[in-house]
């Protein structure tokens, strides 16, 4: 009982190579998934005018305020922004919020997140240039009212690598 069984041994390295073919077919397929062109988002950022906001001491009035928010606390929107600018920031985030909803609801994807970083490079396989976040942050925002004249703004987990960013690093 001591010797190996031939077909045991045949079956094993069967085995072993089934799983070799449904890996490289997955990782062909998760490749083709991930689109890295033009249209990926999280690889060609563009400021939009309504679909976009940007929080940063520039644009906000309160800098205290948003060093609380990237601390983890909860701020309300119109803490973030002076009052000239706040009923724009407020449009914005209801864009921005409805869109996120929609994109949950209607494709189970959490769109909705804070970027930290922009990098950028020279695209020799296309005109477009790239404009990839670095870092992300999930962010929930939270109507204060039935209007949306005011949000609660808190960020979520942790931050993490762009995955888009960091597949294109690793197929390109």
């Amino acid at each position: 009982m001591s010797e190996l069984n031939p077909t045991i041994v045949t079956s094993a390295e069967s085995a072993n190579k089934r799983v070799e073919l449904v890996t490289k077919a997955a990782s062909a397929w998760i490749n083709e998934l991930v689109d890295l062109g033009g249209r990926n988002n999280l690889l060609y950022y563009r400021d939009l005018k309504q679909g976009t906001l940007a929080l940063e001491p520039v644009s906000t009035q309160n800098e205290a305020v948003l060093k609380a928010l990237l601390a983890g606390g909860k701020v309300l929107l119109s803490n973030l922004f002076g009052e000239s600018a706040r009923e724009t920031a407020a449009r914005r985030v209801r864009t921005i919020n409805a869109k996120a909803v929609e994109n949950f609801q209607e494709r189970g994807l959490q769109t909705l997140h804070v970027a930290w970083g922009m990098a950028t490079w020279n695209n020799t396989n296309s005109e477009a240039t790239p404009a990839a976040p670095v870092l992300l942050r999930p962010i929930n925002l939270k109507p204060k009212n039935s209007a949306g004249e005011d949000f609660e703004v808190e960020l979520t987990e942790e931050w993490e690598t762009n995955p888009s960013l960091l597949h294109m690093l690793k197929t390109e």
